[in-house]
């Protein structure tokens, strides 16, 4: 039978471990949002660079390890963000985490036109989707979505990927553990 002590003292260390998984999906995400930015960059070098950038960013998040990776973040950030909703006793919350929320839950919706003319059209019909098809879809068809697809993503970069660290080392306890943090303060 479990005491009071090991019982708190469990839920701590699940507590800390789904905070953990809920940040390396979200480092995931984000890697995968930065090399996807880095490789748009490279439309601003030529379309040629911006295609042979597509080759390097489609040879890791299609690789099946990537996609999988990819995957599994998207997934288990979700629900680890429902999952800590749920766990709240109130739904009070500040500001910044309603806007987190909120945002983090609508993006996915937002996306869905591009995931599903992008990767699921090559995936099931096997359509090449280069960057010629995808810009003239969201720039000259449909410049509508073009706009709301980089509303979207810039809502994404600023709130989602930052507000974590502006809210106050959220994660500073596992940080201040880890063996590089330990090494750069000479422990």
């Amino acid at each position: 039978m479990l005491t009071h002590a090991q019982s708190t003292s469990q839920q701590h260390s699940c507590a800390a471990w789904l905070r953990r998984a809920r940040l390396w999906s979200g480092i995931v995400l984000v890697v995968y949002l930065t090399t996807h930015l880095a490789n748009h960059a490279l439309g601003l070098v030529s379309f040629t660079a911006l295609e042979a950038g597509r080759g390097w960013f489609l040879l890791l998040w299609r690789h099946p390890l990537g996609t999988a990776l990819l995957y599994g973040a998207l997934a288990s950030h979700l629900v680890l963000a429902l999952w800590s909703l749920y766990q709240r006793q109130r739904l009070r919350m500040s500001l910044g985490e309603a806007v987190q929320l909120l945002l983090g839950l609508a993006i996915p919706l937002f996306l869905t036109t591009h995931v599903v003319g992008t990767r699921l059209a090559h995936a099931w019909f096997g359509v090449t989707d280069s960057y010629t098809a995808v810009v003239l879809g969201l720039w000259v068809l449909r410049p509508d979505i073009g706009v709301r697809q980089v509303l979207v993503v810039l809502l994404d970069v600023h709130f989602i990927s930052s507000l974590p660290v502006m809210q106050g080392n959220a994660y500073k306890t596992w940080v201040d553990s880890t063996p590089v943090q330990m090494v750069w303060a000479g422990d």
